[in-house]
């Protein structure tokens, strides 16, 4: 592998990944609107109360808690570029369960200022958002009630995941909101949490230029690697210096080292147009992939950080609009 080769294979890397970038923009230039599921807290309430405390009851309704029921609380947020407003609305945004599973109760429990929204339970399994205009960065917090039906096990094998597990990964969402993109949903960490995770992408980083620094001290002690070289007969009184590559056939692929010649040849043709013996030189195929490799890697580690830090900030700006890293909820009840 030649410089050019390496080059051109981080340069494939780098067009791949701004490809894909360029398509999530054009995206979200066709679908300004997105609305984000945040979600904030999911309580398992038979377990993380009543089984700790048997001799406490909790009632819901007058009727002692279920063990299958779940408590979940969360936030809409629009995190478009576009507001929302009731014509756009074809059909509203919905909660869903999953068949055997049902809603118990939903409700808005704060919003943006002035902002006019409900939460309402349709069926069993359907949960109906319904809102006035929802400008851009409001939010819209709703807590629920859901019963879990624990599915049926087979010989053997026992239920797999908590009721918090089930319900997270069982709830979806639907709407037909013009010009809005699925529902995204953000399980928001904490801020220490996140610190911790851009602290392992620096902690990353320093390993790779450690692993740099290395193979340089590396290289100056020890030099580079070699391997042999012949001088081949390409022409009339014509001897290029060519490095050789065998293939599975049984050929081999002769490459000058200065790259202007490249053939492929059979073994005994190889040998019968080599002059005099095979010499030392560096191998240049060894570096060269050593250097497609580091920058492949720096690319990764550098995009990394940049997913890192955009969901930190967004994370952070969430954050900030719900509240949820200060003392107590500044929301505006409805």
């Amino acid at each position: 592998m030649g410089l050019s080769a390496a080059l051109a294979v981080v340069g494939i890397l780098i067009s791949l990944i701004f490809g894909a970038w360029g398509v999530s923009l054009m995206l979200r230039r066709r679908y300004p609107g997105q609305v984000t599921f945040v979600r904030e807290r999911t309580i398992a309430l038979f377990d993380a109360i009543v089984k700790n405390l048997p001799e406490l009851a909790v009632l819901y309704r007058d009727v002692p808690v279920s063990p299958n029921v779940v408590l979940i609380r969360g936030s809409f947020v629009n995190t478009g570029t576009k507001d929302i407003s009731p014509s756009m609305i074809e059909g509203p945004l919905t909660l869903s369960l999953p068949a055997g599973c049902k809603w118990l109760s939903a409700s808005v429990i704060a919003t943006s200022p002035d902002v006019k929204a409900s939460l309402d339970v349709q069926n069993l399994n359907a949960a109906v958002l319904t809102s006035g205009l929802l400008r851009c960065k409001e939010f819209i917090r709703f807590q629920a009630l859901a019963d879990m039906a624990l599915p049926e096990a087979t010989p053997g094998r026992s239920v797999a995941g908590s009721l918090e597990e089930r319900l997270e990964g069982s709830l979806s969402f639907e709407h037909r909101i013009e010009d809005t993109r699925p529902v995204r949903r953000v399980d928001l960490q904490a801020s220490k949490r996140l610190k911790e995770v851009w602290r392992e992408s620096a902690f990353w980083g320093v390993m790779l230029l450690t692993a740099v620094v290395t193979m340089g001290i590396v290289r100056a002690v020890v030099g580079p690697p070699k391997r042999f070289a012949y001088d081949l007969q390409i022409g009339n009184n014509q001897v290029a210096r060519v490095l050789v590559h065998p293939s599975a056939n049984g050929s081999v692929r002769a490459e000058s080292i200065d790259g202007g010649f490249k053939a492929t040849m059979a073994l005994d043709e190889f040998f019968s147009r080599c002059k005099g013996r095979p010499v030392i030189v560096d191998d240049r195929f060894g570096f060269h992939l050593i250097l497609a490799f580091f920058l492949s890697f720096t690319l990764a580690w550098l995009l990394l950080s940049t997913f890192l830090v955009r969901d930190y900030f967004a994370n952070k700006r969430i954050r900030r609009l719900l509240a949820l890293d200060g003392p107590g909820d500044a929301h505006g009840a409805t």
